[in-house]
């Protein structure tokens, strides 16, 4: 009879447990919302004008296309997805758990038969705004004037190019200044104009740009009490100064595998002198060509030096040391992308990150090193993570790895760092981030 008991208690937990999967609430932007449970034709008639009100032009009816959110009581099976296919219903994004947005006829939701719809809303304005954004807005009335009318640099992230375009005509209508990179549009606004921007058909989210670093160890001060200087002539190395030793990298290298024949792209801060002929020793006959993304930049070379010792990390040669360093791919073939400014003294990614991957892939590069990243907003699953998982999507064979970033702490001192810390684009879905491990090195070394 015990048994019995406890295999039926063990049933109930397992119905509770789907239930609350079930009636799980989204999570929008930070924002955890719970889809109303009323009738879907109630939701649909409070959203339709009002007899004797005339709809204002911007505003859409439930009869015209618009964006929906639509949450299912589970996994979206195929039969459903043929089904809103059939009723013109286009799926836009994935929203977890169990939802979607989706573009088409808001009656036509009621049309869905073929699975349980557990609730379905117009894609409101509050939702499409980033949660650190939000609180900026609503700290508003509070600000000094000048602070008020400072331009805060955007992304106005459209739910598809064509939307861009129609959106780029409606910020020009608010006096904000913009450009337009894809479905991206980079643009300039004052605290108060984000809510309007908000309003507009066609636009999916918006955050601030990201602010993108290096992500290179920031020596202060008290590191060089960490270990004691090196000779300088290779006399004392032990192999773990790069890394690779660590990693165990001459276990791959015994088997002839030192990636000969593969082409590898990054980008970073560019990589020396910024032209194959020009290149140090360590490099020479290891490049295949560069590009130059920097806003300003003339070439690709490298006027901080990050991406020099990236370059050196993936494909080192050795030469400078005779054999003793090397890249972990020292037989591969780089392509160096240089994305340093000089106008702005820092790294410039650019909105639409196509234009980084697209002319890598087009080169021959299936594997993109990117050791940079936004610690602003620390496990974010932001636009530049979103833009990488899309173009993934639609290039399976192309591999992008990021950097997890500098920003992990173990606050609780159990040896494994906290959740939450890792950059965006790091944290992506169809990416390999890389965190840090710790090295041997007692002399020299970093």
């Amino acid at each position: 009879m015990t048994k019995l008991w406890n295999a039926r208690a063990l049933i109930a937990a397992a119905l509770m447990l789907i239930g609350l999967q079930a009636q799980a609430a989204l999570e929008i932007r930070g924002q955890k919302i719970e889809l109303g449970r009323e009738p879907r034709s109630l939701l649909l008639q409070k959203n339709e004008p009002r007899e004797g009100v005339v709809a204002q032009p911007r505003e859409s009816t439930a009869a015209q296309p618009r964006e929906w959110v639509v949450q299912f009581e589970s996994l979206l099976r195929p039969e459903t997805r043929r089904e809103m296919k059939a009723h013109g219903l286009e799926i836009l994004r994935y929203l977890p758990p169990n939802a979607f947005l989706v573009r088409g006829d808001g009656h036509s939701l009621e049309l869905i038969q073929a699975q349980k719809v557990i609730g379905s809303a117009p894609w409101k304005p509050e939702w499409k705004i980033d949660v650190e954004l939000a609180k900026k807005i609503a700290a508003r009335p509070f600000l000094a004037d000048g602070e008020r009318k400072r331009p805060l640099r955007l992304w106005v992230m459209a739910f598809d190019e064509a939307a861009a375009q129609s959106l780029s005509s409606e910020l020009r209508r608010l006096g904000v200044q913009h450009q337009v990179e894809g479905r991206t549009l980079d643009a300039l606004a004052e605290v108060g104009v984000i809510v309007e921007i908000a309003k507009l058909p066609g636009v999916e989210n918006i955050e601030e740009a990201p602010q993108v670093e290096a992500m290179h160890m920031k020596l202060g001060t008290g590191i060089s009490a960490l270990a004691a200087p090196g000779k300088g002539d290779y006399t004392d190395v032990t192999g773990y100064e790069t890394g690779t030793k660590v990693m165990n990298f001459d276990a791959a290298w015994s088997q002839g595998l030192a990636a000969r024949g593969e082409l590898i792209s990054f980008a970073d801060t560019g990589l020396d002198l910024g032209a194959i002929d020009r290149v140090s020793m360590e490099f020479r006959g290891g490049i295949k060509t560069g590009h130059v993304l920097g806003v300003g930049a003339r070439d690709w070379s490298d006027p901080m030096g990050h991406g020099t010792h990236v370059a050196g990390s993936i494909a080192g040669r050795g030469t400078a040391s005779g054999g003793l360093f090397k890249g972990g791919a020292y037989e591969a073939l780089l392509i160096p992308q240089g994305m340093w400014s000089p106008l702005i003294d820092n790294l410039s990614v650019p909105p639409k990150l196509d234009k980084m991957f697209q002319p890598a892939y087009d080169e021959g590069a299936r594997l993109h090193s990117n050791s940079w990243g936004s610690p602003r907003n620390l496990g974010a699953y932001d636009a530049m993570a979103v833009q990488v998982d899309e173009y993934v999507w639609k290039n399976p064979e192309f591999l992008p790895i990021f950097a997890a970033g500098n920003s992990g702490v173990d606050k609780n001192a159990d040896g494994v760092i906290d959740l939450g810390s890792v950059s965006s684009p790091g944290t992506a879905k169809n990416a390999l981030t890389v965190g840090a491990s710790e090295n041997y090195n007692l002399t020299g070394g970093i």
